[in-house]
C-alpha cells in the first residue's frame, strides 16, 4: 500500500502537471487557449478532438468571456472537471479497487441501457489503457476525459464508443 502523500506535494504535482498541460495546448505560446490551440494541441496528444468540444471547453472554462482561457482560468476548471470525473470513475470501479475492468464497463453500461459485449469493452478498456495493464486506473481516465466538456457517464461512454470507432477505422 502506498503511503500518505505529503499534501504540499501533491499540490506541487498537480500543478505543475497542470503547467506542462496547458503549455503543450497553448499551440501560438501567448499564454492563452483558444479553440484552434485546444483543437491543435489535443490532436498532437492523441486525445479525442472536435471543434465543437473544443467550444465547449472553452465556453464552459472562460470566466471572463474573451474567448481564451489563461492559465488560472484553466486551472479552476480543470480541477472542477477532475472531481465529477473521479465521481463517476467511483461509479464504474464498483469492486473500488482502483481500476476499472472490462466487467465493470459491461456492468455500467447494462446499468444505462446500452448492450456491449466482451470484445467491446475490451476496445473501450484499450483506449484509455496506456499502461498495457487491461484495466484502467483514475489518471488514465483523466488524462483521456480531461477535454470532454460532461462528465456524465451516458455522454461519456458515447464519445468513448465514437473515438474508438474513429480509431479502429482510422488504422
Amino acid at each position: 500500500m502506498k503511503a500518505a502523500e505529503d499534501p504540499n506535494e501533491q499540490c506541487t504535482e498537480t500543478r505543475n502537471r497542470l503547467e506542462n498541460l496547458f503549455q503543450k495546448l497553448d499551440v501560438d505560446r501567448d499564454g492563452r487557449i483558444d479553440v484552434k490551440d485546444l483543437t491543435a494541441g489535443l490532436q498532437k496528444l492523441g486525445l479525442p478532438h472536435s471543434t465543437d468540444n473544443a467550444k465547449k471547453f472553452i465556453e464552459s472554462s472562460d470566466l471572463t468571456r474573451d474567448g481564451v482561457v489563461d492559465f488560472q482560468e484553466f486551472v479552476q476548471y480543470v480541477l472542477e472537471h477532475e472531481r465529477n470525473l473521479k465521481l463517476v470513475f467511483n461509479k464504474i470501479d464498483e469492486n473500488a479497487d482502483g481500476h476499472i475492468d472490462e466487467e465493470e464497463i459491461m456492468s455500467s453500461c447494462r446499468k444505462l441501457g446500452i448492450h456491449i459485449d466482451s470484445a467491446e469493452a475490451h476496445r473501450l478498456l484499450r483506449r484509455m489503457d496506456k499502461d498495457g495493464s487491461l484495466t484502467i486506473n483514475f489518471e488514465e481516465w483523466r488524462d483521456y476525459l480531461l477535454f470532454h466538456p460532461s462528465s456524465d457517464l451516458h455522454e461519456i461512454i458515447s464519445l468513448w464508443r465514437h473515438h474508438s470507432v474513429m480509431l479502429d477505422v482510422g488504422k
